[in-house]
C-alpha cells in the first residue's frame, strides 16, 4: 500500500521479482552453495549437477535481481553473494531481500539436502 506521498515503502514490484527469482529449486541450491564460497561458473554446475545451458539461465536470473555479484577474470566468470544478502535474525542465518526476510533452511551450507529426496551430495 502507498503512503501518502504516493511511494511504497514494501516495493512491492521489486519484492515479487526478487521472490519470483527464488521460487527455482535450482537457484536456492545456487545460493546455498554460494553461501559456501565464491564458485566459478564451471563449478556450480559441477557441484549442482546443472547443465550449463541451465544453469546460464538460472545464473542470469540471479543476477537480474542482484541476489548474486560477478567478476570475471580472464575466461572465468566467478559469482558470489553478496555481504548483504545474509543476515543473522535471532540466530538463524536468512536471505535479507530488502522487503522481507526469509529463512532458508541448509542455507549455511549443510551437508544434507532439504529437497526431501535421498541425494545426499556434499554442496
Amino acid at each position: 500500500m502507498a503512503d501518502e506521498s504516493g511511494s511504497d515503502p514494501l516495493q512491492a514490484e521489486l519484492c515479487a521479482a526478487k521472490l519470483a527469482a527464488l521460487a527455482a529449486p535450482e537457484r536456492l541450491r545456487i545460493l546455498r552453495l554460494l553461501r559456501q564460497r565464491p564458485h566459478n561458473v564451471g563449478e556450480i554446475g559441477e557441484a549442482l549437477g546443472i547443465p550449463l545451458v541451465n544453469l546460464s539461465h538460472h545464473l542470469s536470473v540471479l543476477r537480474q535481481n542482484q541476489l548474486v555479484h560477478w567478476t570475471k577474470s580472464g575466461r572465468f566468470v566467478t559469482y558470489e553473494l553478496p555481504a548483504a544478502l545474509i543476515q543473522q535474525i535471532d540466530g538463524t542465518e536468512c536471505l535479507d531481500l530488502g522487503c522481507c526476510q526469509l529463512q532458508v533452511p541448509g542455507l549455511s551450507g549443510s551437508t544434507r539436502s532439504t529437497d526431501g529426496g535421498g541425494d545426499q551430495r556434499k554442496e
